[in-house]
């Protein structure tokens, strides 16, 4: 086996160079382009594409010169459902870079401007709709590692692009090739005046999915606030948290000039590191200060203005935000390298080993066979640290804490480069332990997707304008206290507040899946059969077995039925004569399993008062 191994010893140095992508990253591809950036022009291709998932098509493209073009499509999400179209494109039967193969086409979604109320008077987020409307998109980098669309290498004369439909449905209707949106300039000029336009942030009029959502929270900063009833008052960061996400605004100038563009937002998701977003005003950023607006890690709502001015004419605009993650694309990019070469290794190791490498008294010799594995090892830790270096001009406490990870797993190389001969009993430091070092690579990734940024109110507003202030901590406090007694009073899904002759169901999951399960209830459930069901957050699951136990009970432990049945506090639905009826509405697997346990006389749902 070694000397197979040593035969083709190349294949030890492959697996650093190729890795497992077949395709250069977009990076790398643009990277060697020659060709100077179109600035013609506008070139259209009327066509008609209706595409379903595995279905593809072929326009033929009329590129006027050697050029980079953007490549841009007019289209329809034609599918029922609420996740964007993904297609695959090639150009002349090739695909020029990796993020080719997964491109997202979102929709538009909207609200009817009011949210709704829950049966306690607490206001729900309000149901939404993706109108059919045709949509313009430039094929962009759907993870959103970059911000703009892609740069196409095009020589002039007739190209094929192929469209593949790799999940969803869609409806194209034109191709454009075009020419980059222009740098923004920087904007400097003064913004004297008493103007101010406060939006809530919590209502935009369109965003681009539909888990942008409002939330409420009980905070008298936050407006607007009901200490006694939940009021949507802030875009949820929990949902307006990956690079791209984009939420949209219509606001009404009454005078034109300068203004500035400021926020009364949170952003707690990256520790001593910003969150950026980019500022377009009727569909463009209008001033260099309005790309990458960075917002500062803190723990409550604070107002951050962005750099520079913009001008509004006399009337409406569109103010649109959008999640830029482009400045950490140089980290994501060398992890994922990484990553690939540590796996690359570590099946070279095993190769080489058999997979035996728990024997302690047998020397493997490892650096016969990869004579450089220490310096690989230590180059990894430099890599580490060299990325994590590269942020420090970003960090906002002068530090590059929310890289820990990548020094953890620096400091991981460099142990095991201290003994490279022992890498074979040592892979679980390497990449298959919990705390390994690639474990930490993918940790850091992670951590660096989340974007999560909270806003509350968007300010556009001149330089005597009065923004609202935050309360005052004893204006906090009472608050605190207002809202200590009145938890004294019914609780809105408490178990304890149910009517006795009510369908009682409790569900052990968070809020916000009572809320929407409670609002189907009400507005379908009921409607439909005359009963009344009463959706509460489980207390314990527990009192189950209890005289006091629900109808019903929702997303339980998978154990719980069978402490349930062991007890006798379980009845067979199979065994009434509507079951096949109700059962049809469920996948085919469950059918079949409740049919079996019919056959076994095995009883499975619970009873109330059992």
């Amino acid at each position: 086996m070694f000397q197979s191994a040593l035969a083709s010893e190349f294949v030890i140095y492959d697996w650093m160079i190729v890795g497992s992508v077949t395709e250069p990253r977009y990076t790398e591809a643009s990277a060697s382009y020659t060709l100077d950036v179109y600035q013609g022009a506008d070139t259209l291709t009327e066509t008609y594409i209706a595409l379903e998932t595995g279905s593809s098509a072929e326009v033929t493209l009329d590129v006027p010169e050697d050029a980079l073009y953007e490549i841009w499509f007019e289209y329809k999400n034609t599918a029922a459902t609420t996740l964007p179209t993904e297609i695959e494109l090639r150009v002349d039967g090739a695909i020029p870079f990796n993020e080719l193969r997964r491109l997202k086409f979102e929709s538009r979604w909207i609200d009817d401007g009011s949210p709704r109320l829950d049966r306690y008077g607490n206001q729900i987020a309000p149901a939404l709709s993706a109108p059919d409307v045709s949509l313009r998109k430039g094929l962009s980098d759907s993870s959103g590692r970059t911000a703009d669309p892609f740069l196409f290498e095009l020589t002039r004369g007739k190209r094929a692009i192929t469209i593949t439909c790799a999940d969803g449905a869609i409806a194209i209707t034109n191709v454009a090739l075009r020419k980059p949106e222009p740098d923004p300039r920087p904007v400097t000029a003064g913004t004297a005046g008493g103007g101010l336009i406060t939006i809530e942030a919590e209502n935009p009029a369109w965003r681009n999915a539909s888990d942008l959502r409002g939330a409420a929270a009980f905070m008298p900063e936050l407006s607007p606030y009901d200490a006694r009833k939940k009021t949507l008052n802030h875009l949820d960061g929990e949902s307006f948290d990956r690079a791209g996400d984009t939420v949209a605004y219509t606001l009404t100038v009454e005078e034109a000039g300068f203004y500035r563009v400021g926020f009364h937002a949170r952003q707690n998701a990256k520790r001593g590191f910003p969150v950026f977003i980019d500022i377009r005003v009727d569909g463009v950023v209008p001033a260099e200060g309005m790309r990458r607006v960075p917002f500062a890690y803190s723990s409550g709502f604070i107002t951050t203005t962005a750099p520079g001015s913009v001008y509004l004419d006399e009337g409406t605009h569109t103010l649109e935000l959008t999640i830029n993650n482009e400045t950490l694309t140089p980290v994501i990019e060398g992890i994922e390298r990484l990553l690939s070469e540590i796996n690359g290794l570590s099946l070279e190791v095993t190769r080489l080993t058999g997979g035996v490498a728990t024997d302690r008294y047998r020397d493997y010799s490892l650096t016969t066979y990869i004579p450089n594995l220490k310096e690989i090892l230590l180059n990894w830790a430099d890599r580490c640290e060299g990325m994590a270096a590269s942020m420090l001009p970003y960090a906002t406490d002068g530090s590059v804490a929310h890289f820990s990870n990548l020094q953890i797993a620096a400091d991981q190389f460099r142990r095991l480069a201290e003994k490279p001969e022992d890498l074979p009993r040592r892979l679980a430091e390497l990449n298959t332990g919990a705390n390994s070092a690639a474990r930490m690579l993918a940790q850091q990734l992670t951590d660096m997707a989340d974007c999560g940024l909270s806003i509350d109110r968007i300010y556009i507003y001149q330089d005597d304008a009065d923004l609202p202030r935050n309360p005052v901590i004893v204006e906090k406090a009472v608050e605190v206290v207002k809202r200590f007694f009145l938890s004294f009073y019914r609780q809105d899904y408490d178990a304890s507040s149910a009517d006795d002759g009510n369908l009682r169901v409790w569900i052990a999951r968070p809020r916000q899946y009572a809320e929407l399960l409670q609002d189907m209830a009400d507005s379908s459930f009921t409607r439909l059969t005359g009963v009344t069901a009463d959706i509460s957050i489980m207390p314990d699951a527990q009192k189950l077995v209890l005289a006091n136990a629900p109808d019903a009970a929702l997303s339980t432990q998978y154990v719980i039925p069978s402490y349930l049945n062991i007890r006798g506090a379980l009845l067979d639905l199979a065994a009434f004569d509507d079951f096949a009826d109700v059962a049809s509405r469920f996948s085919t697997g469950l059918s079949r399993v409740a049919g079996r346990r019919r056959d076994t006389g095995l009883q499975h749902f619970p009873v109330r008062g059992v």
